[in-house]
């Protein structure tokens, strides 16, 4: 009887030492989901832009259950809506690594989503911006456990630059850049510098704000260049983007325009009719078939999925986020944070629906082909596909 007493109270103290562990992150069996948190912008204008990445990790995170899941175990997203507050962002990631994410997938702007993966590097938790451009998002300006999965504004604004001086054989550019954040500064910086490079010419630069209600002064100022510019690089993003080019045309500016991802899709170009004459760069081409194997395809699934269109080519950043960590996590044998991280600084040349993805130590973006995109007549057209040759440094200078 004695025995039957000791051997019972060995087995309730066993059963409460996993339920604590399993509480607390200590001990997972291999029913438990794998947890990715998702800390992004599901109100607030960023809604606009974190909306599609975070359709597109759901939908791998459907795509990879229906195939087994990983390592055995199903994938869950925890989600944290930090309402376009950069101030929220830390404590998103807190949240949802209290409830057991191994992994956290960030706003789609160093602005709004470099607190979350801070927060998570400080914990050895791989953090994943969808689709932040800056390059600080990375090694060097958050840590060894950052990354991105967009391409960068130096290599975004080297490809757009290539586009400009050798697709189309502009020779002179007017700049204007909204200085709201990061990204926007980079790819005016870097398109510029680059388009430099090559031996073009800068004529004019401006700045504006994404709040401006008016950039009339500015435009005034293009409108004095003689003789005229054969582009303008306008680097803004919504809702200021949509104001500022309806100014331009209103204003009789028929130039060519020229932006970064931010200008993506078409659902801003309300009141601008048979909007023409714009390039812009993408992350990919999900408006029809194109040379972009795969990216149709997925596109239609998350039609299929969410009963509605892809706004733009942002959801595919968020899809091969996940495809990346569970990429990760089956060659660690592992979801802890270290041994994830280790495989994903050596991916090379991962085929994810972005392209191949490879990371290095260094390296915490993809440098996938940049997509160029043509606005005409109100509609998005597939035009080129560009892996710039001469890429700025940007922590040079």
């Amino acid at each position: 009887m004695r025995h039957m007493k000791l051997l019972g109270l060995m087995l309730l103290v066993g059963a409460l030492s996993t339920a604590v562990l399993t509480q607390t992150g200590g001990a997972r069996t291999s029913a438990d989901p794998i947890i990715i948190g998702l800390v992004t912008n599901s109100s607030g204008f960023m809604s606009a832009y974190d909306g599609p990445p975070d359709n597109g990790a759901r939908l791998a995170v459907k795509d990879i259950n229906a195939k087994g899941g990983v390592l055995g175990r199903q994938l869950k997203i925890e989600h944290f809506d930090q309402k376009t507050k950069p101030e929220l962002s830390a404590t998103g990631a807190i949240d949802v690594i209290g409830k057991g994410a191994v992994a956290v997938l960030a706003s789609c702007d160093f602005d709004f989503g470099s607190p979350a993966a801070i927060a998570a590097n400080q914990r050895k938790i791989p953090g994943l911006s969808t689709c932040a451009g800056d390059p600080k998002f990375g090694a060097q300006g958050i840590g060894p456990y950052a990354y991105s999965l967009a391409n960068t504004t130096n290599y975004e604004g080297a490809a757009l630059a290539q586009f400009a001086y050798k697709n189309k054989g502009w020779r002179t550019a007017y700049v204007i850049t909204d200085t709201t954040i990061q990204y926007t500064k980079g790819i005016a910086k870097f398109t510029a510098q680059a388009f430099k490079e090559m031996g073009g010419k800068i004529v004019g630069e401006d700045t504006m704000s994404n709040a401006d209600q008016s950039i009339a002064a500015q435009i005034t100022r293009l409108k004095a260049v003689k003789p005229a510019p054969d582009f303008v690089i306008l680097s803004s993003f919504n809702p200021g983007l949509a104001a500022a080019v309806k100014q331009v045309r209103a204003a009789g500016v028929n130039l060519p325009l020229i932006g970064g991802a931010g200008w993506d899709g078409t659902y801003w170009l309300k009141g601008i009719p048979k909007f023409s004459n714009a390039y812009h760069g993408a992350l990919g081409y999900t408006n029809g078939p194109s040379p972009l194997k795969g990216q149709f395809a997925v596109a239609k699934k998350y039609q299929q999925t969410f009963n509605t269109k892809p706004v733009n080519a942002y959801f595919l950043t968020g899809y091969a986020a996940v495809q990346v960590l569970a990429e990760a996590m089956k060659r660690a044998g592992s979801t802890n944070g270290e041994k994830m991280n280790d495989k994903l600084t050596h991916l090379t040349n991962f085929q994810t629906v972005l392209g191949p993805v490879t990371f290095t130590p260094e390296t915490h973006a993809p440098s996938t082909p940049e997509v160029i995109v043509q606005y005409k007549n109100g509609k998005e057209k597939y035009v080129a596909n560009i892996r710039p040759k001469n890429v700025p440094d940007p922590f040079k200078g």
